[in-house]
C-alpha cells in the first residue's frame, strides 16, 4: 500500500490498486520529464545515424503502448518516433540510452526492455523471427555501450560479462575472484563481524554505499577497512589510497545485497523460479535432492558465488545468539535477493514470499547439501572462510 519516490519518505495510499496507479503515473512523468538538452541530443543522433547508415544497428517499426512506433536502434541509444516522417524530419517521440538496460522475451512475438532505473517497457513485433532479432541487436548494443562507457562497471552487468571484463584486465582476486565479491565477503566473514547485531537486515549508510558502489564501477583497486581502527593508528598508519575506511559491517553488508539486487538476472535466474517455489511447496522427502539438481545447472560463476553467500550466512547464522541473525531472518533479507520471477506482479510476490523464505531458511542451515562442502583456509581478510573461486566448483558447469 505504499511507494518511494527516489529516497524520500514512504507515501501512503488507500489500496494496492492506487498506489500501482500512482507508481504508474509517476513512471511516465518522469519518462516525460527528460531536459529539451538531451531530447535534441537524442534527435541529433538518430539524425546523424540516418546520415550514415553504419552507425545503425537496426531500424523498424513496433507496437509500444498499443500504437505503431518507428524504432531506430544505434550503438548508444533506442530512439522512436511517431511515423516515418517524424524520423526523416528528426522529430524524436522517445528514447533511453541501452546502456545498463537488459532485454527479456515477454512472449513468442514480444520482448521486454528494462531501464537501469526499473522502467520497463514492452515492445510487439509482428512475428517470432523479428522479435528474436531486435532482442538480438538490443543485446549486442547494449553490451557495446556498455564496455565503451564504463568499461569498469560491475554494478547492474549481467554476471558473465563481469567475469569477462575482469579476467581480461588481469584483475581477479585471489585466483579466479571478482574483487567486489571478494572483498566485501573477506571483509564480513571474521568472528568479530559476523557477530554485528541485525547484520544484513540493518541499513548501512546510503552515502558510503553509494560512494564504495562509485569507486568499484570505476575499477577502483579498493581496499576495505574499519574506520575506527584505521583512524585510532591500527593500521600502523600505513598511507594507500585505495584503503577505503567504512564506519561498520552493515555498509559492507548492503553494498553486496545491492550489487546481487542490481544483477540483470538473478544469481538463481528467472527459469528456474517456478521450479524451485514448486519444490518448497510440495515439500518431498527429496526436497533437498531436488533442489541440488537445479543448482547444478547453473553457471559455473553462479554456482561459485552462491556457495559464498550460503556460508557466510551460514557463519552468521551460527552466531545468531549474538547477532540475531536467524537462518529464517537471513532468509528474508538475504533471499528476494537471489530467487526472482520475470514480470510478477506484487500480489504474486507476496503469495510467494513465505516460500522463497523456507527455501532460503532450509538451504542456510545446510548448505553442504545444496552446493557441497566449503574448504577450509583462511581468507585475504583474517577470517575463517575463504575467498570465491571458479577453480572450486566441482559442478555448475
Amino acid at each position: 500500500l505504499n511507494f518511494f519516490v527516489a529516497s524520500s519518505r514512504s507515501t501512503p495510499c488507500a489500496s494496492s490498486a492506487l498506489a500501482a496507479e500512482w507508481v504508474d503515473v509517476l513512471t511516465i512523468a518522469i519518462e516525460r520529464s527528460t531536459s529539451s538538452a538531451e531530447l535534441v541530443g537524442a534527435a541529433a543522433g538518430a539524425a546523424a545515424a540516418a546520415a550514415d547508415p553504419s552507425q545503425i544497428r537496426r531500424r523498424g517499426v513496433m507496437t509500444k503502448k498499443g500504437k505503431q512506433r518507428t524504432f531506430v536502434l544505434t550503438d548508444h541509444a533506442l530512439c522512436w518516433y511517431a511515423t516515418a516522417q517524424a524520423e526523416a524530419e528528426g522529430t524524436v517521440r522517445g528514447h533511453f540510452p541501452v546502456q545498463g538496460c537488459s532485454v527479456a522475451s515477454h512472449d513468442a512475438t514480444s520482448f521486454d526492455v528494462t531501464l537501469p532505473t526499473g522502467v520497463r517497457y514492452t515492445l510487439q513485433c509482428d512475428d517470432t523471427a523479428t522479435s528474436v532479432a531486435w532482442q538480438q541487436a538490443l543485446e549486442r548494443a547494449i553490451s557495446a555501450a556498455n564496455r565503451s562507457l564504463q568499461p569498469n562497471r560491475v554494478f547492474g552487468m549481467p554476471l558473465a560479462d563481469v567475469y569477462e571484463r575482469v579476467r581480461a584486465k588481469g584483475r581477479l582476486r585471489d585466483g579466479d575472484g571478482l574483487p567486489i565479491v571478494v572483498d566485501t565477503i573477506a571483509y564480513l566473514d571474521t568472528d568479530e563481524r559476523v557477530r554485528t547485531e541485525g547484520l544484513f537486515r540493518v541499513s548501512g549508510n546510503q552515502a558510503e554505499i553509494a560512494a564504495l558502489k562509485a569507486r568499484y564501477d570505476r575499477g577502483d583497486d579498493v581496499r576495505l577497512v574499519d574506520a575506527a581502527a584505521a583512524a585510532g593508528g591500527a593500521d600502523g598508519g600505513i598511507v594507500d589510497s585505495n584503503r577505503v575506511p567504512v564506519a561498520n559491517p552493515h555498509v559492507v553488508a548492503g553494498l553486496l545485497k545491492l550489487w546481487l539486487r542490481e544483477l540483470p538476472t538473478p544469481l538463481l535466474e528467472y527459469e528456474n523460479y517456478d521450479a524451485f517455489i514448486g519444490i518448497a511447496k510440495a515439500k518431498a522427502d527429496d526436497e533437498f535432492a531436488q533442489y541440488r539438481a537445479i543448482v547444478d545447472r547453473l553457471p559455473a560463476e553462479n554456482f561459485a558465488l552462491l556457495k559464498e553467500i550460503l556460508y557466510l550466512a551460514r557463519a552468521v547464522a551460527d552466531r545468531a545468539d549474538t547477532n540475531k541473525m536467524t537462518p529464517d531472518n537471513l532468509a528474508i533479507v538475504i533471499g528476494p535477493n537471489l530467487l526472482q520471477a520475470e514480470n510478477q506482479d506484487m500480489l504474486a510476490q507476496a503469495k510467494d514470499a513465505q516460500s522463497v523464505t523456507e527455501i532460503f531458511k532450509k538451504w542456510i542451515e545446510q548448505p553442504e547439501l545444496i552446493v557441497g562442502p566449503r574448504e577450509a583456509a583462511v581468507s585475504r581478510a583474517g577470517g575463517h572462510g575463504r575467498a570465491i573461486t571458479l577453480g572450486d566448483v566441482g559442478a555448475g558447469g
